[in-house]
C-alpha cells in the first residue's frame, strides 16, 4: 500500500521516528501528527489514545523487525544454510548491519521494549518480538542441523542485542565482526556439549 494513501502507517513511522530521537516523553498527538504532516485529529482517530499509540507503534516496530530479518535471510539465502552452520555467523553478521543503518529505529525498539516491562498490556507484543527472533534464529539452526536449535538461538539472538545495544552505546562500529566472532564461538561450545 502507497503510504500517502495509508494515514494509518504514516503516522506509525512518524510516532517509531519521534520514540527515537526523542523518547516515548514526546510522543503526543499533535507531535505525530506534525511529523506526519496530517491534520489534527488524525491520530486521535487512526490510533486512538495515547497508550493505543504507543502499543500500535511497538507492533509497528515489531513488524519492521521481521521485514530487516526476511530481507537479511533472502539476501544471504536460507539455502546456504542448510546442512552447515558455517553461513551464520555471516548471516548475523548481515543481520547486525542491518539493524544498525537505522539507529532511530533501534533506540525507538529499545525503549519501547522497556515500556513493556512496566505495561502489562504490551507484555504480550514484546514477547512476541523476542520470539520471533528466536524462531527465526531456530529455524536456520535447524535447517543448518544444530543439534540444539533452541538454546543456540536464545543465545545468539541475546548476543545479537547485546552486540546492537552496545554499538548503539559506544558508537562501536565493528559489532558486525563481533557477532561472526560470538557466533561461531557459541555454536562451536554448543556442538561440542551436545
Amino acid at each position: 500500500m502507497n503510504r500517502v494513501a495509508d494515514p494509518r502507517g504514516r503516522l506509525l513511522d512518524a510516532a517509531l521516528s519521534i520514540v527515537g530521537s526523542e523518547g516515548l516523553r514526546a510522543l503526543t498527538h499533535r507531535r505525530i501528527e506534525d511529523e506526519a504532516g496530517l491534520a489534527r485529529g488524525s491520530a486521535r482517530y487512526h490510533l486512538g489514545t495515547n497508550d493505543q499509540i504507543i502499543a500500535a507503534t511497538l507492533e509497528h516496530a515489531v513488524l519492521r523487525d521481521s521485514r530487516t530479518n526476511e530481507a537479511v535471510l533472502a539476501k544471504v539465502g536460507f539455502e546456504a544454510l542448510a546442512g552447515s552452520t558455517t553461513s551464520f555467523p555471516e548471516l548475523l553478521a548481515a543481520l547486525i548491519s542491518a539493524f544498525l543503518e537505522n539507529p532511530g529505529a533501534l533506540r525507538a525498539r529499545y525503549e519501547l521494549l522497556l515500556e513493556a516491562t512496566r505495561r502489562p498490556s504490551l507484555e504480550a507484543e514484546a514477547q512476541r518480538w523476542r520470539a520471533q527472533f528466536v524462531s527465526a534464529a531456530e529455524l536456520a539452526l535447524t535447517a543448518a542441523g544444530q543439534a540444539d536449535p533452541h538454546t543456540a538461538a536464545v543465545l545468539l539472538v541475546a548476543c545479537i542485542d547485546g552486540l546492537v545495544f552496545d554499538a548503539l552505546i559506544t558508537g562501536r562500529t565493528n559489532a558486525p565482526e563481533l557477532a561472526e566472532r560470538a557466533a561461531a564461538a557459541i555454536l562451536r561450545a554448543s556442538t561440542v556439549t551436545s
